[in-house]
């Protein structure tokens, strides 16, 4: 058969997905082309076994190192991103992306929820976290209040971290319960809805979280309303440091100084006179006591200072159903703090930050970072935590 008028077959050109350039562009000129490839197939696509098709693989190596030139030629420009303007990558398509990998296996995932609508938003946390939540802070045999607490210390967002007692283990120090690192919602607003949607997502993720005990929050509002929102049944706690600041920045508002204003403050949050603790307002043992204490100092704080009788006026509108619902002592006591109750602050959870924020600064040379680059920092540091705890629960229960 002639052979002369043969014509070479033509392999068909096959585009790639859109969805695997995007995976692409985020690793291009960040890794070798070969890795880059490799990442994608494996990391973004779940390996070629879940390829559906031969347009969603990278077509080859030069189409990575293509992605990079652009990539570099583009570097001066700040293109629209779900991080929003100014910012070259997109963490938060990552965050998504590895969401979705992760949801794969539900009982090692970490990141577990993501969203990049009106207000990005992301909660992680393992299931071991979760469990730990229900059994320390929802068992009405014996539990502690969780505590909740906002910072913004490591980028231009925001990270709300769980921090709750790990009541089976004691610290070799001071024989206290450690305090655990639990579950972490990164965003960007600081709003009602934002606090209560988190609260809702641990509440799917774990059910029996409806039946939590008690929170404790410094005193943001919107994060108040929002956890009383999503566990309407808990008791709420305000940390006393910060009930505390707020009153004494009040006082000084309005010319109080020195032992008139410090005077003022032990009458509400108790004084030690030589070894004995003289309880103060904070420490009512009733709603109707608290309101008969208060009373009977609205003559004191007069003769103390021209604006006592003001101030008190003010204590008593702004702040007397504060310290009604969230601080004096059958609150605390309702809370799983004892009997007589210990007082709450924050103080433990802020000390979770200061762990994460060494974390960060030893894993990536610098405190104020990107949120995957957070995530992945967070996951190690739990993990590792898991693995200590381990340890210590069979060793006589010491951490």
């Amino acid at each position: 058969m002639p052979h002369g008028n043969s014509k070479k077959k033509k392999t068909p050109y096959v585009r790639t997905w859109e969805s695997t350039k995007d995976q692409l562009k985020i690793v291009a000129g960040e890794m070798k082309a070969r890795e880059a490839v490799h990442h994608t197939i494996t990391e973004g696509l779940g390996g070629l076994q879940s390829c559906v098709g031969l347009g969603q693989v990278p077509r080859n190596r030069q189409q990575v190192k293509d992605m990079a030139r652009r990539k570099a030629v583009s570097k001066g420009s700040h293109p629209k991103n779900m991080s929003g303007a100014g910012r070259t990558s997109d963490p938060w398509y990552m965050l998504l992306n590895e969401s979705k990998i992760q949801a794969r296996d539900p009982k090692s995932a970490f990141v577990r929820d993501v969203r990049v609508g009106a207000e990005p938003f992301c909660v992680v946390g393992t299931n071991r976290q979760l469990n730990d939540l229900k059994r320390f802070c929802c068992n009405p045999a014996e539990y502690r209040p969780l505590a909740v607490d906002p910072t913004f210390d490591f980028g231009p967002y925001n990270v709300t971290r769980i921090s709750y007692q790990h009541l089976m283990v004691l610290r070799r120090e001071d024989g206290n319960h450690p305090t655990m690192i639990g579950p972490v919602l990164l965003h960007e607003k600081k709003t009602q809805s934002t606090y209560s949607l988190f609260g809702g997502t641990l509440k799917s993720l774990e059910p029996e979280l409806k039946n939590l005990m008690a929170f404790g929050t410094d005193d943001e509002k919107a994060l108040v309303g929002g956890f009383n929102e999503s566990f309407e049944r808990a008791t709420h706690l305000l940390c006393e440091i910060h009930v505390r600041k707020y009153i004494e920045t009040k006082l000084v508002s309005m010319d109080f100084k020195g032992e008139c204003k410090q005077g003022i403050i032990d009458d509400i949050f108790g004084r030690m006179v030589g070894s004995v603790f003289e309880s103060g307002l904070s420490d009512a043992g009733s709603a109707d006591e608290f309101i008969g204490l208060l009373e009977s100092l609205e003559e004191k704080w007069s003769s103390l200072h021209p604006n006592g009788k003001a101030f008190h006026s003010w204590f008593r509108l702004k702040k007397t159903e504060e310290f009604i619902r969230s601080v004096i002592s059958p609150v605390r006591q309702r809370a799983g703090l004892g009997c007589p109750p210990a007082k709450f602050t924050t103080n433990r959870s802020e000390r979770t930050n200061g762990v994460l924020q060494d974390c960060v600064k030893r894993e990536c040379g610098t405190a104020k970072i990107d949120e995957y680059t957070l995530v992945k920092s967070l996951e190690k540091l739990v993990k590792n935590q898991e693995q200590e705890l381990e340890l210590a629960v069979l060793d006589k229960g010491e951490y």
